[in-house]
């Protein structure tokens, strides 16, 4: 046999082609990838595939990317988590046997490649910069504001979108050190001064300039967005987003009564969770006391949220105002979201806005959390909330919307 793996090392929104040639007649080829994540978690996909023709190819499955995003949790005595990735790049193992035949290569899938990488501070905020070092630039800049998860889980977003031309940079507010532990009365202007001083940055051209949010930090981001009319990104991107200021959660038992988000030092009108998560923390923590079965710990809060949707007066008043930001919305959802109806509150957006120039894709069979593909969705909650969806919902939603939001981008950013 001889195999082979175009290409090597390339970036990870592309599913590689896996081809292996003189196979035996008759026989079909088994392909196995490993690898390991950015937590240590190692993940394992076993797919057949046919070689009746002599030659097996990952290209005559219905799905050639279905290897690399059903790969499953294969590390033991932890309990399964989602797939974390790294802001740079991962070693994939690719190995094929048919009969006595056993063949192997590393694969090297990347996030990052020929980006440099920088950190600033602020009051209240964190940029961690990615800036391709190909092109002579100013580059269109594009903002992340990760969720209630933290920075680490979308710098992957922001290296690969600097690996494909622009200058990105995720924006902590929260659960970095010298900054706040958990999203509780975060002031909003702090994202906008972070904003503003990365569209200050030398290789970024601040007149095209757009924001992609994900999950809690929509609630800060639309928030100031529709408050600090300087700030006039070109487009904006909402990722299971959030159509009012919720209460604080804070960082396990009763939420704490306070607003996530704050104005002046003043607390934003909030929308109180209902159906406090203590009784499923209390859950959790006698489970620990038997760690001889580990168990996944993520919070099912759905209902507290689609709960707190019903009080009409409070959603009323707390509300985001996002028919002040004078940009193109693009609202991206999981029908199957199991964190909070994100589906339902990004067409309360859409119903607020009135504009032409909006849009919202939601997919079905698809939860929460949307990240750049190809990568496993097999385990759909992380260590603090499930998420929804079924693997191949999850994996079609974020190839689909992956490609939604590069266009949206190539649209208002030239």
């Amino acid at each position: 046999m001889q195999l082979s793996v175009e290409p090597l090392a390339g970036p990870v929104d592309e599913a590689p082609r896996v081809v292996v040639e003189d196979v035996r007649p008759g026989r079909d080829v088994l392909l196995t990838i490993q690898t390991t994540d950015a937590n240590g978690n190692r993940w394992r996909s076993r797919t057949e595939l046919s070689g009746a023709a002599g030659t097996a190819e990952s290209t005559g499955l219905a799905d050639p990317s279905q290897p690399w995003w059903r790969m499953e949790f294969a590390s033991e005595g932890v309990a399964p988590v989602a797939f974390a990735a790294p802001p740079d790049a991962l070693a994939y193992d690719v190995t094929v046997e048919s009969g006595s035949e056993r063949l192997a290569l590393t694969v090297s899938r990347q996030w990052c490649s020929q980006v440099e990488r920088r950190a600033v501070s602020g009051e209240g905020y964190q940029l961690t910069s990615f800036t391709p070092l190909v092109g002579p630039g100013p580059w269109p800049g594009v903002v992340v504001v990760p969720g209630s998860t933290g920075a680490a889980a979308v710098e992957p977003m922001a290296a690969l979108l600097a690996s494909h031309g622009c200058a990105a940079a995720v924006l902590a507010y929260a659960g970095e050190p010298g900054l706040p532990p958990t999203v509780e009365a975060i002031p909003i202007e702090a994202l906008a001064e972070g904003v503003r001083a990365f569209a200050a940055m030398p290789p970024v051209d601040g007149a095209r300039l757009a924001v992609i949010a994900s999950s809690a930090g929509t609630g800060g981001a639309l928030s100031a967005l529709a408050t600090f009319e300087d700030l006039a990104p070109r487009c904006v991107v909402a990722i299971a987003p959030t159509s009012v200021v919720w209460q604080a959660l804070g960082s396990g038992g009763p939420p704490p009564r306070a607003s996530s988000w704050a104005l002046g030092g003043e607390p934003l009108p909030w929308v109180p969770v209902h159906g406090e998560p203590s009784a499923q923390v209390i859950e959790h923590k006698l489970l620990e006391r038997f760690p001889h079965h580990p168990t996944p710990r993520a919070l099912h809060m759905h209902e507290a949220f689609a709960k707190g949707l019903s009080d009409e007066g409070a959603v009323a008043a707390a509300a985001i105002p996002v028919e002040r930001i004078d940009a193109p919305l693009l609202l991206l959802t999981g029908e199957d979201d199991r964190l909070w109806p994100s589906a339902s509150m990004a067409r309360a957006i859409l119903a607020r806005r009135r504009r032409d120039d909006d849009r919202h894709l939601t997919y079905p069979a698809a939860g929460h959390f949307l990240r750049p593909p190809i990568t496993p969705t097999t385990v759909p909650w992380t260590d603090t909330y499930v998420s929804g969806g079924e693997p191949a919902g999850n994996a079609a939603a974020q190839a689909q919307g992956w490609i939604a939001i590069r266009s949206f981008f190539d649209t208002h950013l030239a």
